[in-house]
């Protein structure tokens, strides 16, 4: 996954799902604070109850924090690309040509 992230262009938005001990680890705290650092969005996560215990075990995002941190990245996308490139279009490559 990490040479996906470095290739990637663009901000990408990380939504963790773990138990209390990972989340608490200070290395995964590291590397969560360098994420935000380099412009990646980490979305809040609150506690969530294990199924098979009943007990509040582990965090994961709300399905609200994750859809409004997705909308506001893709936003902030759109109003900072030229309008041929917003959708994903690139001016500069050629278009395909299809079977003759």
């Amino acid at each position: 996954m990490s040479t996906a992230i470095l290739s990637y262009p663009r901000p990408i938005v990380f939504a963790p799902a773990m138990n209390q001990i990972m989340w608490n680890n200070p290395a995964f705290q590291r590397n969560k604070k360098r994420l935000e650092e380099d412009g990646h969005r980490v979305v809040q996560v609150i506690p969530t109850v294990e199924l098979a215990t009943g007990q509040y075990e582990g965090y994961a995002p709300s399905t609200e924090d994750l859809i409004l941190q997705l909308a506001s990245l893709r936003m902030s996308q759109l109003s900072t690309k030229r309008p041929d490139t917003a959708l994903g279009r690139n001016p500069v490559a050629k278009p395909q040509q299809g079977p003759q």
